[in-house]
């Protein structure tokens, strides 16, 4: 299967978005980025956005392969990374409560930590792998597979959190809107543009009560010790705004701003996952050692951190060329993407 021109680009505008998401997050950690409108309006859709585009993309691919092949190369592109990332990540996450332990307690806390949080650092990736995986399996049974993924997520939502559970539930069904678009586009298309001009009008209507509560982060996705209508409320309002926020943001940026001569967003989406993570471990460095003056917002949102997302891209893209040049790093830290 050839490039699809536009995935590149649309991947480039989304890590992007990323990037500049944790720039407003991670640059001034006095900062309450959770106030600033540019900042929710990102997280409304942007890790949406590439689940979606990930489950269109699967689509092409599991066509071809068994489960037992699937299985193999997800494991290499996605947990091989998420397995050896994760031992840099738990050092600076937690070095504070390391630094002062005696080698034995520190091998042991250490070996604690790195299994306890292996979920969280590279979250996305680990959640792809998952439900690359239900998919696969599910994808074998064509005459009921719609149905098997509806009791299946169900079923996610009875279990607890634990384990970067919370962030598979909150990305399945999002996985599943790029995959079934891919599978049935044609059969949809009669009812495509009323669903974009209900998603032109229930985004920005959404928007309007989304705020910090509402994020993944702050609110898990069981059900568990919640009072269970303002629960479903959340989870309800998280999945309406990042369906109908995919959907607005792909069109306008199809319609509008889609410019294939712009190299460097297109580069940009082929080394998504190489900035993705570089850049994941640039915001803990900088979390650690710098921070930049928050106190006028302006100068804060539209120049500081966008500087500062260009700049990470760029170090990021050089990064992960280096690294791939060298074909075991480039196996164990991107998965042999590069």
């Amino acid at each position: 299967m050839s490039r699809n021109l536009f995935i590149d680009y649309l991947k480039g505008i989304a890590i992007f978005l990323v990037v500049w998401g944790h720039g407003l997050q991670f640059l001034d950690s006095e900062y309450n980025c959770y106030g600033n409108y540019v900042f929710l309006f990102i997280y409304s859709f942007h890790m949406p956005l590439f689940m979606c585009v990930s489950g269109y993309l699967f689509a092409f691919s599991v066509k071809k392969k068994s489960f037992n092949e699937m299985f193999l190369i997800k494991f290499k592109q996605l947990m091989i990374p998420v397995l050896c990332w994760g031992f840099l990540f738990t050092w600076l996450v937690y070095y504070k409560e390391l630094r002062p332990l005696d080698a034995k307690h520190l091998t042991v806390r250490y070996i604690w930590l790195y299994i306890r949080s292996l979920p969280y650092h590279l979250w996305f990736l680990w959640s792809l792998f998952v439900i690359s995986v239900i998919s696969s399996l599910l994808s074998k049974r064509k005459n009921i597979e719609v149905l098997l993924h509806v009791c299946t997520f169900f079923l996610l939502l009875c279990l607890p959190d634990n384990f970067g559970l919370s962030y598979v539930k909150f990305m399945y069904p999002f996985f599943l809107m790029g995959y079934f678009y891919n599978k049935y586009a044609m059969k949809i298309h009669s009812i495509k543009k009323y669903v974009v001009v209900a998603s032109f009008i229930i985004f920005p209507l959404c928007f309007f009560g989304w705020s910090k509560i509402d994020l993944i982060y702050f609110t898990p996705m069981s059900f568990y010790k919640t009072i269970f209508i303002d629960h479903l409320y959340i989870i309800l309002l998280r999945y309406v705004i990042g369906f109908t926020g995919v959907i607005v943001v792909v069109t306008l940026i199809k319609r509008f701003l889609f410019f294939p001569k712009l190299t460097f967003v297109t580069t940009m989406g082929l080394f998504s996952l190489g900035i993705y993570i570089i850049q994941s471990v640039l915001n803990y460095i900088v979390k650690i050692y710098f921070s930049i003056d928050s106190s006028n917002v302006y100068l804060y949102t539209f120049v500081y951190t966008i500087l500062f997302a260009l700049l990470s891209i760029v170090f990021s893209i050089v990064a992960t060329k280096w690294i791939g040049k060298i074909p075991f790093l480039s196996r164990i830290l991107f998965g042999g993407r590069y």
